[in-house]
């Protein structure tokens, strides 16, 4: 990110999504009692992240 002149901030920032979307598929792969595949884990992820950070107090009102 920084290569591409994004900044540090979001580079760190994106970084941290990356290890947060990770060590969640992990998670939830590990304890998955029906035994699907981290993949499948994998893929829900960053879908799961913008709805939640849509959800976010004061997310509305910035879209705007």
């Amino acid at each position: 990110m920084r290569e591409q002149g994004r900044g540090e901030i979001a580079a760190r920032f994106l970084a941290a999504l990356a290890l947060l979307a990770i060590d969640t598929a992990h998670r939830r792969w590990i304890a998955d009692p029906d035994g699907r595949s981290y993949g499948e884990h994998a893929h829900e992820i960053p879908d799961e992240l913008v709805v939640q950070a849509s959800e976010l107090p004061g997310a509305q009102a910035r879209k705007g």
